[in-house]
């Protein structure tokens, strides 16, 4: 996202959350997926282009102080 590119991820663990509606989501064990996902961004531009402006303003959202204090915080809690 930091870089201006389109995301394509596996869906699995913590990278859905991570990533949300920013990037195409495929099932690593699903080699028909991946291959769909990434055809998807290869066959239109506009797919592009919308996830690369929705990465950009995703990653503006990232503050890595408030990260560290709110795990700070839950750790104390803990």
């Amino acid at each position: 996202m930091l870089l201006g590119v389109p995301v394509c991820c596996s869906n699995v663990v913590a990278l859905p959350e991570q990533v949300g509606d920013v990037g195409l989501l495929f099932d690593p064990l699903d080699c028909n997926d991946i291959y769909t996902k990434i055809m998807l961004y290869l066959k239109n531009d506009h797919l592009r282009s919308e996830k690369v402006i929705k990465g950009l303003a995703k990653i503006k959202k990232f503050n890595h102080v408030a990260y560290k204090n709110k795990l700070l915080f839950e750790i104390e809690k803990a």
